[in-house]
């Protein structure tokens, strides 16, 4: 008989006994030899369970396993489920299997723990051992293992990052100071953290940034002559840069000392970080009276003022344009400066005359045009505007003015010449019609080709009025000049019988206007 009980010696034994009963006393009680029986087992006494590798979440993952016996026990059977550490939970803690409920598989639930720690690597582990305890002896800690639970718990906490450094230096050859960009933690294998930087209040060229020589394990720098220059550590120990900001010499004289903001950048993007399951993040003092990740250089002056002041003039003395180039290319006036701009740049003043008119012929200049400091050329910008008006070839001059902080050079007038793109002439849609004699008319139209400055009026005359006759003069204003007008010529009946059928007239047209285009 099966008994699904794994029993001692993987045998049991039992024995048939035999009773005669009979009217014949010689077989009535008599003795019949015994019949003993070995049971060879068939069970196996262990503990399955269902699942020994996991991956769970920090944030509060969980998942589940299932123990169950595979013989019945005689006894009740308790089994003690313990993380070797801190890392996750279990529940239940202990499960029990009666004889009844031995086959029926109980669950186990792991929950991460989230311990707010950037752990190498990305994870931590856990081990989960299970101790079962029972009166049967197949069952008890001696006689039986239970396979361990193996659990890799991802991390979800960023890797932190910290900006230092700072103070003050000056423009002497090799004064420099230190920039310190540190992580929470050293990295291990397979990890890199590209950390962005951006720097403010100084020009590029007023510095070099260069990582130090020493103390940089597995530190790159990138886009350092930018103003966004990018850290790199990778791989195992890599964990602090050092890099040295040093102060340009240059002969500009500054004035006041110029002070260098140095920050992070944004870190939110994943791309910055390999294998760092939170990502990289700015590291926070929590003190509300200071500010995280943000240093100064404040870098001094070492020039003093020169007494030279630069001299203005301009590149060229003429420069030849068309009103056909319209504002998409505006004609560019270049200034030249014998030296470079004093700290603080210059504003060259200049006057602007000619022929033609701002406003109609170009766009209005300011006067005035700026530098920054530093700067040994500057522009003025003139936007020619395409009219409509028939007109001799117009000129812009310009003239430099002094002013503070400069003066003016030999060159100091330049003259654009505008050529004209408009014609002068009158246009008819006809200039041949026939009309019959019997006070017929047909009609043609007059329009100017281009916007005159003045009024012109348009008088048709007939040489023949006693075969044809013509209205009245147009008038076209600078308003109206490109709308046509309209022309009637009426046929004059004489009551004779003409010579080949037909009369003929001549009509002719004078132009009279003040616009002396039109006249």
């Amino acid at each position: 008989m099966n008994d699904d009980i794994d029993n001692p010696a993987d045998e049991r034994f039992t024995q048939i006994t035999h009773t005669t009963t009979s009217v014949d006393p010689a077989y009535n009680n008599i003795e019949v030899a015994p019949v003993d029986i070995t049971v060879t087992d068939d069970d196996t006494a262990k503990i399955t369970v269902s699942e020994t590798v996991f991956t769970i979440a920090e944030n509060v993952g969980t998942d589940t396993y299932t123990i169950v016996l595979g013989t019945q026990p005689v006894n009740n059977v308790v089994i003690t489920a313990t993380p070797a550490n801190t890392a996750a939970v279990v529940s239940p803690a202990a499960l029990t299997f009666t004889p009844t409920n031995w086959a029926d598989p109980q669950p186990v639930t792991i929950t991460a723990v989230n311990d707010d720690v950037d752990n190498p690597g990305g994870t931590r582990t856990a081990t989960i051992t299970h101790i079962p305890t029972s009166s049967d002896p197949n069952y008890n800690t001696a006689n039986i293992t239970i396979e361990t639970v193996d659990i890799t718990i991802t991390d979800d906490d960023s890797t932190q990052v910290t900006l230092s450094g700072g103070g003050t230096i000056t423009e002497t050859s090799a004064s420099s100071t230190e920039i310190t960009v540190s992580l929470g933690r050293a990295l291990v294998a397979g990890e890199t953290a590209e950390i962005p930087l951006t720097i403010t209040g100084v020009a590029t060229v007023d510095y070099t940034l260069a990582l130090k020589n020493t103390g940089n394990t597995g530190v790159a720098l990138a886009d350092e002559t930018t103003a966004t220059p990018k850290i790199k550590l990778s791989g195992a120990d890599a964990q602090t840069a050092v890099l040295t900001f040093t102060a340009v010499d240059d002969d500009i004289n500054e004035g006041d000392a110029e002070t260098a903001t140095i920050t992070l950048a944004n870190l939110s993007d994943i791309s910055l970080a390999t294998n760092l399951n939170g990502g990289i993040t700015p590291s926070n003092d929590n003190d509300p009276n200071t500010t995280d990740n943000t240093i100064t250089i404040t870098i001094t002056d070492n020039d003093t003022t020169t007494t030279t002041e630069p001299s203005a003039q301009f590149a060229q003395n003429t420069y030849a344009t068309s009103e056909t180039v319209g504002p998409q290319n505006p004609i560019i006036v270049t200034i030249n400066l014998s030296a470079p701009a004093p700290a603080g740049g210059l504003t060259i003043n200049y006057t602007t005359t000619g022929t033609a008119t701002a406003g109609d012929d170009y766009t209005t200049l300011s006067a005035t045009t700026t530098t920054t400091a530093g700067a040994t050329t500057t522009t003025i910008t003139i936007t020619i505007i395409d009219d409509q008006i028939d007109e001799n070839t117009e000129t812009i001059t310009l003239t430099l003015n002094t002013g503070t902080g400069y003066t003016t050079g030999t060159q100091n007038t330049t003259t654009i010449n505008i050529a004209d793109n408009d014609g002068t002439n009158i246009n008819l849609n006809k200039t041949k019609i026939t009309i019959s004699e019997n006070a017929a008319t047909d009609t043609y139209t007059v329009v100017l080709g281009s916007q005159p400055t003045h009024s012109v009026t348009i008088t048709p005359t007939s040489d023949t009025t006693t075969a044809a006759t013509v209205s009245a003069a147009l008038v076209f204003t600078t308003s109206n000049w490109n709308t046509a007008q309209q022309i009637t010529a009426t046929a004059v009946n004489d009551n004779a019988d003409n010579p080949g059928g037909t009369r003929t007239a001549t009509i002719t047209h004078t132009a009279t206007s003040t616009d002396p285009n039109y006249n």
